[in-house]
């Protein structure tokens, strides 16, 4: 977290730079909400082991994204990949929303409730895992439930995006019918549609089975040590 807190500070300086030398008041936004997020960041090294991973993620996030605005704005985005460029609001948004995880994880009541699920997030048991098609391998519980949550909260944002993109196909496959235009609505149907309606169809099937995975290991896992809390060492 803090070698993170510090690349999020690095990068809101650079921020305030960029927007000082051109005087983009925008720039300047983002910069000063990145320290506030690198602050943020750094303090929630004593917060809940489970809200540490989002407040990464989205950390982690603020910092690629931010990037790859500032880089849009310098002339240094690859015109191939222009219609790629993140929206300015982007990077904000993740932003706040890893300082709010760490605001939120402040709160008394939920720090009750947490102490619960840190206790599977801190696990040191060794646990076994496969991704299909490689071979099974083992590692600590905790980085196997972290790395589910990481790709959960991913998958989800690739959802986001995915109804995004199939909102404008609504939006141009409408228009060409309105136009009667045969050759855009095909081309639509064909090349933009199935291939986007097919990945979100597959990406829902995956996180339901990633999810559903997690919901049994942690459970499996919290049972069993509870369980042995209770019998072991004849504690009972």
């Amino acid at each position: 977290m803090k070698i993170l807190s510090l690349i999020a500070a690095l990068f809101g300086i650079l921020a305030l730079v960029l927007a000082q030398t051109g005087r983009d008041l925008s720039a300047a936004v983002l910069g000063g909400v990145a320290l506030m997020c690198a602050l943020t960041t750094f303090r929630s090294t004593s917060t809940s082991s489970f809200l540490k991973i989002f407040v990464s993620i989205f950390s982690t996030e603020t910092i690629v994204f931010g990037f790859a605005v500032l880089a849009a704005r310098e002339g240094l985005w690859p015109k191939a990949y222009a219609d790629y460029v993140p929206p300015d609001s982007l990077p904000l948004t993740v932003a706040i929303f890893s300082m709010l995880v760490y605001f939120v994880a402040r709160l008394p009541v939920l720090r009750q409730i947490l102490r619960i699920a840190d206790r599977y997030y801190e696990a040191t048991e060794r646990g076994g895992a496969r991704i299909w098609p490689f071979a099974p391998y083992s590692a600590p519980e905790r980085r196997i439930a972290v790395a589910m949550v990481v790709f959960l909260v991913l998958v989800n944002q690739v959802q986001v995006g995915i109804t995004v993109r199939l909102s404008f196909f609504n939006r141009d496959w409408f228009n060409a019918i309105q136009n009667k235009d045969g050759s855009t609505f095909w081309h639509l149907l064909f090349f933009v549609f199935t291939p986007w309606a097919l990945m979100s169809v597959t990406t829902t099937v995956v996180e339901f089975f990633v999810q559903s995975m997690l919901i049994i290991r942690w459970r499996r896992w919290l049972t069993n040590h509870f369980v042995s809390l209770w019998l072991g060492g004849h504690a009972h």
